[in-house]
């Protein structure tokens, strides 16, 4: 067997890692949504959409682990706080699928246009594979 696990069997079903590799190449962007914080703020609860806004709650939650809340509040339980949520159930997912890193090649990596940062890459430095996994996907909120 392979270091890289081909199928994972949580919470009923099996997800083939690399059909979710072709389907969400690096730099797709992937949609957050918070349904519901808990009255303590320690809890959310997050929804997780893909680039045509197709629905990926259920496939997110079961690749990373985490539970997903089905009957009440309908999202991804992210305990904690004190950081983005959105962006680390996004950054979970992508180490998980991409766990030995992904191939930057066509892929264009800037550091963040929207907040003013002139950066061209990430890591001030053009890498032709990049060894975190976390990054191979952009996180957005709706």
């Amino acid at each position: 067997m392979s270091d890289i696990m081909t199928y994972t069997e949580k919470y009923g079903y099996l997800v083939d890692y690399f059909a979710v590799r072709d389907q969400y190449p690096p730099g797709t962007v992937l949609r957050t949504v918070v349904r519901h914080v808990s009255s303590s703020g320690m809890t959310r609860y997050i929804d997780v959409y893909g680039p045509d806004y197709d629905y990926m709650t259920h496939l997110v939650g079961n690749v990373i682990g985490w539970p997903v809340n089905a009957t009440r509040h309908n999202g991804i339980t992210v305990t904690g706080c004190g950081m983005d949520m959105g962006f680390h159930t996004v950054y979970t997912f992508g180490r998980v699928i991409w766990r030995d890193g992904f191939d930057t090649a066509g892929y264009w990596k800037r550091a963040g246009d929207s907040r003013g940062d002139d950066r061209k890459y990430r890591r001030n430095e053009e890498l032709d594979h990049d060894p975190d996994g976390g990054y191979a996907y952009v996180q957005r909120w709706l």
